[in-house]
């Protein structure tokens, strides 16, 4: 039995990180019940038919399977205009619709967390594998030990969102394209290289900026079609034939349902009944300016357009709106001319009331009082960043990279809010300490990884990313970095293994000289 544990010890204790995990998302959702209403829409602390995580994105993803079943098409409520038929990608709402079919709408939601529960552990040893064209040896062990045994991935299990399934998705993509690059038969790269391509399609289809992460399966094919030349080149095109027919699709769908051309999703339309408007866009540009965070941004602006939504268009929600900016903003741009561009807002809020009241599709292009709005803000924003240059460019984008890094990435879970326990105050700290590290490593990887595809795979994908985030969308939720949080996670393996390295030869000289 002891020499049994001895040979097998390490996927022993991968079996236990991962009924640990089970065993703490269970946990999660006791405290859910026992501690928040069950019955509730409270956001990570509100249960769905007493089995998942509510959120507030629910709504996204189950509302066209919803809808489809029930004869309205396959559009997000309130399903009313041509915007509903691609508010988002299909990708997790097909997942639900499987489930949705084969258990009925109030038995699936046991079966779908516990299927997304197998989809991570199944992830687990491609996991390891994967992370062995990087690192092998003690960072190779520790880092899939945080995979199977924190929170960070398969603490979202119990969500029916695109976070269930998307981090999972990154790491059999990443295997198969591996698989693919290390192959020496032309076949046999064709075959994983093909379902690589398939996974990040589906990834795209599931969340579209992880197309990002496509430039991995890229390098790789544009490798091997260089080495073979022509006799790759058929090969090379199948392989990508898989993307184009999987996002063609969708994108013609679209196209025939409403002629407009959308290749994923679009979250700005006229007809749509939600805030997403040009008012709502420019001041949202304007707010980033500073590197305002999104929850506080929404803590402001949705009691003043709920307010002008519902008729009232006095100076009382607008003068509340000014308090809520920074003060340096509004002594930069005065508060006079700020009232006047929010009031001009709560006019165009209120133009959309009578299509809300009658639950119908606005008109197929925007009022022009919600593009003068728009352009309102849009002089604002020129103006902050021909004034404050610097905090623009540099100090704004440094916040979001903040919010990015310097946290537990524990949101998600009601466990860890609130009043904590000694014990789960050390956990949620330890969290923390990995979160911030595998970030870290990635800045010692810019110098130590040496090999062209590895870099690429472990360096400038995540890069991108994070750049993506921090400077390009300028809004950060923790969740955003899930999808390719995993690669994140492999990449702190070499640092790990070199550290581990520096300590035994420590230890070995420190040994020759006692001896």
């Amino acid at each position: 039995m002891v020499s049994f544990i001895k040979r097998h010890y390490f996927p022993i204790l991968i079996t236990l990180c991962v009924l640990f995990n089970g065993y703490f998302n269970l946990l999660n959702i006791e405290r859910i019940r026992t501690q928040s209403d069950p019955n509730g829409t409270i956001n990570a602390g509100s249960l769905v038919h007493n089995q998942t995580i509510y959120s507030i994105d629910n709504e996204y993803y189950l509302s066209p399977v919803d809808n489809y079943k029930h004869g309205k098409g396959w559009k997000r409520s309130p399903g009313v205009s041509d915007g509903d038929y691609y508010r988002r990608v299909p990708g997790y709402s097909l997942v639900y619709l499987l489930f949705y079919n084969m258990f009925g709408s109030q038995n699936l939601w046991f079966f779908l967390k516990l299927f997304q529960f197998l989809l991570f552990t199944i992830s687990i040893p491609l996991f390891f594998r994967t992370c062995g064209y990087l690192s092998k040896g003690v960072g190779q062990k520790i880092v899939t030990i945080i995979y199977a045994a924190s929170p960070l991935i398969g603490g979202w299990v119990c969500y029916t969102i695109t976070e269930g399934i998307t981090p999972e998705l990154m790491v059999f993509y990443l295997y198969f394209t591996y698989k693919g690059y290390q192959a020496i038969e032309k076949r046999k790269k064709t075959l994983f290289y093909s379902i690589a391509m398939i996974l990040i399609t589906y990834l795209v289809l599931t969340r579209p900026y992880t197309a990002i992460a496509g430039i991995i399966i890229l390098a790789a094919t544009l490798k091997d079609l260089s080495l073979l030349k022509r006799k790759f080149l058929p090969n090379f095109a199948v392989i990508f034939l898989f993307g184009f027919i999987g996002i063609g699709s969708w994108a013609f769908r679209n196209y025939r349902l409403t002629n407009d051309v959308v290749l994923l999703e679009q979250a700005y339309h006229p007809q749509s009944l939600d805030r997403m408007k040009p008012e709502f866009r420019g001041f949202l540009n304007f707010a980033k300016s500073w590197g305002e965070d999104g929850d506080q941004f929404n803590n402001y602006h949705q009691p003043f357009y709920f307010a002008a939504l519902s008729g009232d268009v006095g100076k009382a929600p607008a003068e509340k709106l000014l308090s809520q900016l920074p003060p340096a903003v509004v002594s930069d741009f005065g508060s006079k001319r700020l009232l006047r561009i929010f009031q001009l807002h709560q006019q165009a809020i209120l133009l959309q009331k009578p299509y809300f009241d009658q639950q119908k599709a606005q008109p197929d292009s925007y009022f022009k009082e919600q593009l003068q709005v728009e352009k309102e803000y849009d002089k604002l924003t020129q103006e902050y960043k021909g004034k404050h240059f610097f905090n623009y460019w540099i100090g704004s984008p440094v916040k979001y990279l903040q919010r990015m890094i310097v946290n537990s990435n524990t949101a998600h879970l009601f466990i860890f809010q609130g009043d904590l326990s000694i014990g789960l105050k050390l956990y949620k700290l330890l969290l923390f300490l990995v979160h911030v590290f595998i970030y870290a490593a990635i800045l010692f990887n810019i110098f130590r990884i040496r090999k062209r595809f590895e870099w690429i795979v472990f360096v400038l994908t995540p890069l991108i990313f994070i750049v993506f985030f921090s400077l390009i969308h300028r809004e950060i939720e923790q969740r955003y970095m899930l999808p390719v949080l995993p690669i994140i996670l492999m990449g702190g393996s070499l640092v790990l293994t070199d550290l581990s390295n520096k300590l035994k030869a420590v230890f070995q000289k420190v040994s020759k000289k006692t001896t």
